[in-house]
């Protein structure tokens, strides 16, 4: 599904601070519904909100980094990632489906499982 003029707009709005390619996988994301679209629009999201004291860079994290600990976000930088991550994915997370997401890892397995199950059924 193409988006329209007003969607993209939306979109680029919501990531006028990230690079290209998470706005690429973003609009990629909501035409296609491609999963692997996901991890970009996390970490580019992440990226905004990371101090540039953190133990670890995003370049160097993997699915076990720790969103907290190793990137250094706090609770006020992981809401907004998620605020960010619910309008550009437009998806509905309850704050009691992350109490146990600390990795990068879980956070996007967390979105794979919750698109598939806001997914509209097909007849």
């Amino acid at each position: 599904m193409n988006l329209n003029a007003t969607e993209l707009a939306e979109i680029q709005k919501e990531l006028r601070r990230c690079n290209p390619e998470t706005v690429a996988a973003a609009i990629r994301f909501r035409e296609q519904g491609d999963s692997t679209a996901i991890p970009p629009v996390v970490y580019g999201l992440i990226e905004l909100y990371q101090p540039a004291t953190a133990k670890l860079s995003l370049k160097d994290a993997n699915d076990e980094t720790r969103l907290i600990e190793d990137l250094g976000l706090d609770s006020l930088a992981l809401l907004e990632v998620v605020f960010a991550i619910e309008g550009v994915l437009k998806l509905h997370i309850n704050n009691d489906e992350l109490k146990e997401i600390r990795t990068l890892g879980k956070l996007n397995q967390f979105l794979r499982d919750k698109i598939v199950t806001a997914a509209p059924a097909t007849s």
